[in-house]
């Protein structure tokens, strides 16, 4: 994942204090997709990221998950415009 970590994704979705990212890489065998989640948390006066899911995100982190696989089929050219 160095690759993805030097470019930013190419996607974010979020609601609720979760966030699902897709990154695009393109290598010599075509372009491929991935994504990762995260969820943001406060402790105390300070705000921090975990890739923990609380019961209460689910639905939530489910619901981001679809719009992401939906922009990727997109980018492949498997949905209509």
């Amino acid at each position: 994942m160095s690759n993805e970590s030097k470019n930013p994704p190419v996607a974010k979705f979020r609601d609720q204090g979760v966030t699902v990212s897709v990154w695009e890489r393109t290598t010599d065998k075509g372009t491929f997709y991935s994504v990762t989640t995260e969820c943001s948390y406060k402790s105390g006066e300070e705000w921090k990221k975990t890739d923990f899911v609380q019961d209460n995100q689910i639905q939530t982190l489910r619901k981001l998950l679809d719009l992401a696989h939906t922009d990727i089929l997109f980018r492949q050219g498997k949905l209509p415009e």
